[in-house]
């Protein structure tokens, strides 16, 4: 099967990245994104505590960054750009979104947990880090927006991979990454947690090969079933339920899949 794939955000210099079909084009009325700087820093942080204690799981089954994590990529390790709404006479932070930028030096250069170490590929790398938007606004495909977003903002910056990771709990973002095209290529423990890696080449089109052949694990199986499929050089590229409960679909690569 093949990912379907159509045109992303105009940047800023009008270009466009071939994104998924899934990806959601415009925001909803009455929001606007906006690029944040470490005036917001405050607001953002608050925002991030305040969906951690929201979590309808708990503990939340996203990472509880630090405010040093915030801080660096206000500044100097990448962007967070704000979902601002309307909010009568002025507007309100209502989610944010995250993309790291990481050296090819540094330690924790996501590409290192995909076994890359040539520095040159490593300087390569964005990171889609995390995203939170306030519980009345979900379920208007705003993830999916932000992510494709992201990987617009990535290319433009000379980013030729991007990578994010999501918890087996965590069924929510990961159907939206995978959504957008990116694929489960490993399985760690990262964060005092089981960790689905997920990749994908920019501006590249994921393939794979027929379906036919797909392999289904239930998504919170022993993390032993679902590395003998990606030790088998299968990827995991969609959600699917079966009896009432979520299983992960891996398929054989394209021969052009990255990375």
């Amino acid at each position: 099967m093949m990912a379907t794939m159509s045109q992303g955000p105009a940047n800023a210099d009008g270009g466009y990245a071939p994104l998924h079909g899934a990806w959601p084009r415009t925001l909803p009325h009455g929001l606007v994104l906006r690029k944040m700087d470490i005036g917001d820093f405050d607001r953002l942080t608050a925002l991030h505590a305040e969906l951690h204690q929201q979590s309808p799981q708990q503990p939340a089954p996203f990472v509880r960054e630090k405010d040093a994590f915030f801080a660096e990529h206000l500044t100097s390790a990448g962007e967070v750009w704000g979902l601002w709404e309307n909010a009568g006479l002025r507007y309100q932070l209502a989610g944010y979104t995250v993309i790291g930028l990481p050296t090819a030096s540094d330690p924790e250069n996501f590409g290192r947990d995909l076994g890359i170490d040539d520095e040159a590929h490593l300087a390569l790398v964005a990171h889609l880090d995390g995203t939170g938007v306030l519980p009345h606004r979900r379920g208007l495909g705003l993830q999916r927006y932000l992510t494709g977003y992201r990987m617009e903002r990535a290319r433009t910056l000379g980013r030729k991979t991007v990578v994010s990771m999501a918890s087996p709990q965590n069924s929510f973002s990961l159907s939206n990454l995978l959504q957008c095209g990116l694929t489960v290529q490993r399985l760690i423990r990262k964060y005092d947690a089981l960790r689905f890696v997920l990749v994908r080449a920019l501006p590249g089109q994921p393939t794979y090969q027929d379906d036919r052949h797909a392999v289904t694990v239930p998504l919170l199986a022993n993390a032993e079933e679902h590395e003998r499929c990606l030790q088998a050089g299968r990827v995991g590229v969609a959600l699917r339920d079966i009896g009432g409960h979520l299983s992960l679909v891996y398929a054989n690569r394209g021969k052009d899949a990255a990375p």
